[in-house]
């Protein structure tokens, strides 16, 4: 499980135009301030800066929790200074920068020069040997084979860790239609097989489940309500869920209502009944559904993916592992 801290809630230098925030951020309120409540609520174990943009937060407040228990941060990589480097090297912090590649290919985000301004961080960062991943969100501003350039930019500097995301909001004039999506997750998961130093998702993890291993996050029949693989710690020490699904203070008993709904409903009408993968693949988030009962948008590049790696499996004579039981009976 990732424990997320945000001293600062949802504050970002940046407005990103399919940021799933946006609308949060405009109504939030924020709720009173206690470091020490927000350590507490973290039970000893290690956290991660989060945001909005984590780097908003004063130098002090950084150092504070670093020396608290955070080993790790989410950022545009922007505000990425001397001061940061130092603190990050010295309490052994990992880098997560949100990036969506080279120039116009991360103009959902930001202009041309602090995209340059994020990209010269990024190499500042490996030239000191930090541990720097990355989040891209996929768009037809990136889909395309520039895509693999930036990739191998990233190998090169020493970062094999990408995780793409699918594009969960944002304007119509720059999301993938579902064949286009299809065809660049295919043609990416065709070329990670000739690259296997990089470490790529999703497309690792849905290799991993149906060879019967773990996964993280959106494979994992999640629960809205519970979102066992994200706790986020709010400003007076409450805990809540995935933002993703807009959140909510947290459950304590995890349900499994939605695999219930999604292995009930046909799938003409937003469920995944009769579905093989379901089982493997859980409905995927539910934060991009049209209503947390339904599958994912995105189920047909899943789907597709999760073909393409069968018969990778099937091919090599592997015995496919067996899927995990998300229902009863």
């Amino acid at each position: 499980m990732t424990v997320e801290i945000k001293p600062l809630g949802l504050k970002c230098n940046l407005n990103c135009s399919y940021c799933y925030q946006r609308e949060e951020r405009k109504a939030e309120v924020l709720k009173p301030l206690s470091f020490e409540a927000m350590v507490k609520a973290a039970k000893g174990c290690k956290f991660s800066f989060f945001g909005g943009e984590a780097l908003l937060n004063p130098k002090d407040v950084l150092e504070y929790f670093f020396k608290a228990g955070a080993n790790s941060i989410q950022t545009n990589g922007i505000l990425v200074d001397a001061d940061h480097i130092r603190m990050f090297k010295e309490y052994n912090v990992g880098i997560g920068v949100s990036v969506d590649g080279f120039g116009e290919m991360n103009a959902p985000r930001c202009n041309a020069a602090l995209t340059q301004k994020t990209l010269d961080n990024i190499k500042i960062m490996r030239d000191e040997g930090l541990r720097v991943s990355i989040i891209t969100i996929v768009h037809k501003m990136n889909a395309n084979e520039k895509f693999k350039e930036f990739g191998l930019w990233l190998l090169n500097l020493g970062i094999p860790n990408v995780n793409l995301h699918f594009m969960q909001r944002g304007p119509a004039n720059i999301a993938l239609s579902p064949s286009a999506q299809i065809r660049f997750f295919l043609s990416l998961a065709e070329w990670l097989e000739e690259n296997k130093g990089m470490r790529w998702n999703p497309f690792l993890d849905i290799r991993a489940k149906l060879e019967g291993k773990d996964a993280l996050c959106f494979l994992n029949a999640c629960d809205p309500l519970v979102n066992t693989s994200v706790e986020s710690i709010e400003r007076d020490g409450s805990v809540t869920g995935c933002g993703r699904l807009g959140g909510w203070m947290k459950c304590d008993i995890k349900g499994n209502e939605r695999q219930v709904s999604l292995a009930q409903t046909p799938q003409e009408n937003g469920g995944c009944k009769g579905c093989r993968f379901l089982p493997y693949c859980t409905g995927g988030c539910p934060g991009e559904a049209e209503d947390w009962r339904m599958r994912s948008l995105h189920c047909s590049t899943l789907k597709a993916l999760f073909r393409f790696y069968e018969n990778i499996l099937l091919d090599s004579n592997y015995v496919l592992g067996p899927a995990v039981a998300t229902v009863e009976g």
